[in-house]
Order: C-alpha cells, then sequence, then structure tokens
C-alpha cells in the first residue's frame, strides 16, 4: 500500500483547482537597472516585491561589425569579467517570478543593423551569451535570462523587425520574451515595423521627454496616445513613467495623479498590463506607492456617468486586503477538510479492493488498480502539451501555485485544457508520480476538476486537466463545501 507522500501533491491539485476560477494574470511593474551604481543591487531590487519585470539596462553597441559592449556602469566590468556574479542574483530573481530581460540601447554607444544578415548574427550573439545557448564568454556568467528589451532610440529604424523574428525563432528550443519600450508618439519611428510583427509579449511605452503626449497638468493627451497605441499588435500594454521629476525631462505623474486621473482610463482597454518605471535609481517609493492599484481589478463606473468613480479613501486598499485574507482562510480551511476526507477514502478504498468489494464509486464502476500497470493512455508526449500551450507563453498562464505554474492550452483536437508544470524540485519519482496520476484519474465528479493525463520526459513533470472557464469564489467554496459533503458519505 503507498504511504501518504501523495498528499503534499495531491494539495497541489486541489490547489490549482482554485487558480483555475481565477484571472489569468494579473497586471504588475516592470523597471529598469543597471545605469547607476548606488541604486542599489539586482537582488535588493527583486527582493522588494515591487516588481515582475526587471530589464538590465543596457547593451549599448551591437550590429554593423561592432564588438558588442555591455554597461551596467558602477555595478560591474564586463570587460574584467566581474559581471558573472550577477548570475546568481539573476536566478534569485527568476525564482521569485521576476522575468529579466536584457535591454538593447541606451543614449550612449552604437546600435545599428545594417542588413537581415547582421539581424541574423546579432540574434546569435545574443542566444549564445545571453539566452539558452552556449558560449565560452558569456558577460553574465551561467544565467540565463527571460527575453530581450528593445530600447532603441537612434539609427535608421531598419531591421530590428529581423532581429525580432530572428530572436522568436529561438523560442522552439526555450522560450525567449520580447519587449520593446517605444517613444509614446505613435507610430515610433523606430519600433513600428518591429511591433507590428506581432512577436513582442510586452510593449512599454515611455509616456515622457515628448511633450505631445505625456502627463502635463491632465492627462489628456496621453490617454490619446494611449488608445492610439493599443491598436498596436501586442496584448500587453504597459505605460511608461520616470520615477521621478529628475528622472526624466517631463511627464513625470506623482502617485496619486496616477491613480486617481490615469489608471482609470487605460485599465479599460483589454491590453492594459501594468506601468514601466524608468528607473531604480529614482524609484524612491514610486512603486510601494502605485503597485497595489496597478495590479487592482478596473474600477466601477457609475450608470451614465461616463466616467470612473471617485478614488477610494486610504483605508479601503486595507479592507480589501483584510476580505481576500479571510476569504483565502476559508478555501484553505475547506481545502484541509477536503484532503482529510480524501486521506481516508482511500484507505477506505484500499481496504475494500483487498476484499474483492468493488462498489459503485462517483457513480461508475471502480476500476481496478494494476500497481504493475503502465497506462500509456494517461500520457502525453511533452511536444505535444508544448505546442498545446504556444511553448508555455505568458499570455497563456492562468497562475502560480506552490508546486509550479499553471497555463491554459489547446490540443490538436481542439479541447482546451490546464495545464499544470511542476516545479523541478518538486521532489517526486517516476514511479511515485505514475502512481498518483493513475490514482487522482479516478476521481470524477461534478465538483472536482478531471484530470486528463500526464506527462514525464526528462525533468518535465506535467499535469493536463480539463479547462474550466473563469468563475467566481463564493462558486468555488460552494463547490468545496459540497465536495466536503460528497467525501465524508463514503466514510
Amino acid at each position: 500500500m503507498a504511504g501518504l507522500t501523495w498528499l503534499p501533491f495531491l494539495a497541489s491539485s486541489l490547489l490549482m483547482m482554485v487558480s483555475l476560477f481565477q484571472s489569468s494574470q494579473a497586471a504588475g511593474v516592470a523597471v529598469y537597472w543597471g545605469q547607476n551604481g548606488d541604486e542599489g543591487s539586482l537582488a535588493d531590487t527583486c527582493a522588494s516585491g515591487n516588481y515582475q519585470f526587471v530589464n538590465l539596462a543596457f547593451l549599448t553597441t551591437f550590429g554593423g561589425g561592432n564588438t558588442p559592449v555591455l554597461n551596467l556602469a558602477g555595478h560591474c566590468n564586463p570587460g574584467a569579467g566581474t559581471c558573472t556574479s550577477l548570475s546568481v542574483e539573476i536566478n534569485d530573481c527568476q525564482n521569485q517570478n521576476i522575468k529579466v530581460l536584457l535591454s538593447l540601447g541606451g543614449a550612449v554607444g552604437n546600435q545599428s543593423l545594417t542588413s537581415a544578415d547582421d539581424a541574423r548574427q546579432v540574434a546569435n550573439y545574443l542566444w549564445n551569451n545571453f539566452l539558452g545557448g552556449q558560449s565560452r564568454s558569456r558577460p553574465l556568467g551561467h544565467a540565463v535570462l527571460d527575453g530581450i528589451d528593445f530600447s532603441i532610440e537612434s539609427g535608421t529604424g531598419l531591421y530590428w523587425d529581423n532581429l525580432a523574428r530572428a530572436l522568436s525563432g529561438f523560442s522552439s528550443q526555450k522560450k525567449v520574451y520580447l519587449s520593446a519600450a517605444p517613444q509614446c508618439p505613435f507610430p515610433d519611428a523606430d519600433l513600428s515595423t518591429a511591433i507590428s510583427t506581432g512577436l513582442f509579449d510586452y510593449v512599454w511605452i515611455q509616456f515622457y521627454n515628448n511633450g505631445q503626449c505625456q502627463y502635463s497638468t491632465n492627462a489628456d493627451n496621453l490617454i490619446a496616445a494611449w488608445n492610439q497605441w493599443t491598436s498596436v499588435h501586442s496584448n500587453q500594454i504597459f505605460l511608461g513613467v520616470p520615477a521621478a521629476p529628475a528622472a526624466a525631462d517631463g511627464g513625470y505623474i506623482p502617485p496619486d495623479a496616477l491613480i486617481s486621473q490615469v489608471l482609470p482610463s487605460i485599465k479599460s482597454s483589454h491590453k492594459y498590463a501594468g506601468v514601466m518605471i524608468w528607473n531604480k535609481y529614482f524609484d524612491s517609493g514610486y512603486s510601494s506607492a502605485i503597485k497595489e492599484q496597478v495590479a487592482a481589478s478596473s474600477p466601477s463606473i457609475a450608470p451614465g456617468s461616463g466616467s470612473p468613480s471617485s478614488p477610494a479613501g486610504p483605508h479601503s486598499g486595507r479592507k480589501k486586503s483584510k476580505n481576500l485574507r479571510v476569504k483565502l482562510y476559508v478555501v484553505g480551511a475547506a481545502i484541509a477538510t477536503s484532503l482529510a476526507a480524501l486521506a481516508l477514502l482511500f484507505w477506505c478504498c484500499k481496504l475494500r479492493k483487498r476484499k474483492g468489494n468493488h462498489r459503485n464509486f462517483m457513480g461508475s464502476e471502480m476500476p481496478e488498480l494494476d500497481d504493475n500497470e503502465d497506462d500509456e493512455s494517461l500520457f502525453f508526449s511533452f511536444t505535444s502539451i508544448e505546442i498545446a500551450t504556444d511553448h508555455f507563453s505568458e499570455e497563456n498562464k492562468l497562475g502560480q501555485g506552490g508546486f509550479g505554474p499553471v497555463y491554459k492550452g489547446k490540443l490538436v483536437n481542439g479541447l482546451e485544457v490546464a495545464v499544470k508544470r511542476l516545479n523541478r524540485m518538486s521532489g517526486h519519482g517516476i514511479e511515485q508520480f505514475k502512481n498518483e496520476v493513475k490514482v487522482i484519474s479516478k476521481l470524477q465528479h461534478r465538483n472536482l476538476v478531471r484530470l486528463l493525463g500526464s506527462c514525464i520526459e526528462k525533468e518535465e513533470r506535467l499535469l493536463v486537466y480539463e479547462y474550466l472557464p473563469n468563475n467566481s469564489l463564493d462558486s468555488v467554496l460552494f463547490g468545496m463545501c459540497q465536495n466536503s459533503i460528497y467525501l465524508h458519505s463514503f466514510i
């Protein structure tokens, strides 16, 4: 008889079921780091809890036959090899689910592409030295960055689309996230052709240093420009702002004005994904002041008013947080009750199986569980799941649990599924994993998300569930209560 080692795994599965009812992705804050030695370490930046994206700024020189130059100001000296020490900090950031990208551009240096072939050569250099490839001289050591940011403000504007296509081509080996930081005048003179490829996962627009589309005494020009930018081929658009008046030549938005005047308007777009901040050195409390409102749902609009309701009072955020904690406690208690009931249920079923007493189970006969049986029908290939989830793209990410992220996918037969990608440190052996999959796949009930199968290839452990559309938390709680009653009826 198997031990109770499957309980943590089962708990993860139940939590995943709850996460399927939540929204696919909350808005976040991106920041540029690397242009001032006094801005604090990369590790401290990520540990602040204020950011979901960090752009390492900048690779200032590349292309046109130039030797690439990484400029991280006073943090390290790439020529002396001291930037390899950042590898540990980059990994720490990524372990906190923060994406770390290398930003191309900057105010100094030479960034130019002379041909499509030149663009491919730059893409190969970036892949081998900063992304998933291999090189003897990786400036940041063994760390593998999540992607490349295009912050191009000079040159001819040519061949950046070729660079984007070449980098995107490497996603067949490991997902390469692409972001762009165009100026707010629409369209951008340097990056419009590249952005029109539709390959950019994130577009954070610089609504500063440009009087015609930045915030001044009001947000009218900014919002008009924002509405133009939402037409580009990217589903995640960020509002780029300076973190302090001294950070840019105009365009600073005080936190209270951002929250009351700007966010209510731009959140009406389904492409709104958050705020980008320039830069970490000037961020002395700005991100802390806005992050909760950046991630919060759009404010309600009074019927017939035509404008967002007044901003909430200073204590409303605390009340919402308290209510959320209470709901989470209730969900946790329901899950704990279900786990206890399931443990007894499996114990009872095992005893009945030994006696040969196969009773009707959840509306159908309980199948015989042969410990030596390898039910290949429950297993998917990694390639099929990778295709179904678009290479585990950020757009398909439904949420993050204690045992790994969950992605929405669509199989070749059109069936929508939810894929849980277990962390490689979750400690499941292959045989243990297979046995747990067999047991859980037998559970069928209207209030349980059905497990369709799994994948075991190399170090990958994936679970494939039926996909259920989002619903409200009260529905989850009602389902949990029904589950508890249902499970206790077998004890």
